[in-house]
């Protein structure tokens, strides 16, 4: 989040705090969940790990990404006592060595993350790398599913919707509540013209259309 510069817009400290508790809880629910798919991708590689013994690994090899938490929390906080603002210059060269800090950790954690996956599994170097690799595909093409059938996030380009949406809000769609269209398809390819499980909106309803 830090080195896409999402977490820029405020230093505010319930702001971190939500997102170190937030980033804590998915943290945990994610190497339960890629355990599960290194398991299942590792097995035609001839991995030979337990999904338990897939946690564990997942688990020391992320190590260095609470570190790179704990370096981002004391300096926000930092800033935060110092009073300093987002526009400040100083604030500005902390959060661009910050940026800096989080890239060079999450390339370490994930060196450390291969080598204790292969080891774990009884792998070489480029094995471990394949299977951490097809984790990532899986949980792309997972994303995509969701948010082709689920839920997209999008944020307010105007201040057409004020004051019930401010610009810069962030916000979940529902892709099934009025059905789908082949904008709700990734990139929009003009696979079908009408709607699939098409209804009506409702008064009160806020619906996000593509122009034109």
């Amino acid at each position: 989040l830090i080195a896409a510069g999402i977490v820029t817009p405020t230093l505010d400290w319930r702001v971190i705090a939500s997102l170190a508790l937030g980033g804590a809880v998915l943290g945990v629910v994610g190497i339960y969940f890629s355990a599960l798919i290194l398991r299942w991708v590792g097995k035609p590689l001839g991995g030979r790990a337990s999904t338990t013994q897939l946690r564990a690994a997942l688990a020391w090899g992320a190590a260095p990404l609470v570190v790179n938490l704990a370096i981002c929390i004391v300096a926000f906080v930092g800033l935060n006592l110092s009073g300093a603002e987002v526009a400040d210059p100083e604030a500005k060269t902390a959060l661009v060595v910050l940026q800096a800090i989080t890239v060079g950790i999450s390339l370490w954690a994930l060196v450390t993350m291969t080598l204790t996956l292969g080891r774990t599994q009884h792998f070489g170097l480029w094995r471990a790398f394949a299977c951490l690799f097809l984790l990532w595909l899986s949980s792309v093409a997972i994303a995509a599913l969701f948010r082709t059938a689920l839920f997209q996030p999008f944020s307010t380009p105007s201040a057409a919707m004020e004051p019930t949406l401010l610009v810069g809000d962030q916000f979940f769609v529902s892709k099934f509540s009025f059905g789908y269209s082949h904008y709700s398809l990734p990139f929009s390819p003009r696979l079908f013209s009408s709607r699939i499980f098409p209804s009506e909106p409702e008064r009160g309803d806020i619906v996000v259309f593509r122009l034109p």
